[in-house]
């Protein structure tokens, strides 16, 4: 594996997924906090903490519809301007 191909991937996927949490904020406006960031706080954290433990997830991480959404809506917007 190219590691600076990987980093790359890497570097634009997550870019990608913050930008979708970023529409998501326009949609849901102050209804943000409570659908999307502390969810999204809580569920990140018990899974570092589960693999610290030895633990593998039973889902992907984009398997909860607002991480999903995130992924895909910021990929989208990207791919739509990247031209900009």
């Amino acid at each position: 594996v190219d590691r600076d191909k990987f980093s790359a991937y890497i570097t634009e996927r997550i870019r990608n997924h913050e930008f979708g949490h970023s529409i998501q904020n326009i949609y849901l406006g102050p209804f943000t906090i409570g659908v999307v960031c502390i969810p999204s706080f809580v569920r990140f954290w018990i899974r570092e903490l589960s693999a610290k433990m030895g633990m593998k997830p039973e889902t992907g991480y984009d398997d909860i519809w607002f991480e999903g959404q995130a992924t895909k809506s910021g990929a989208k917007f990207m791919q739509e301007h990247k031209d900009n």
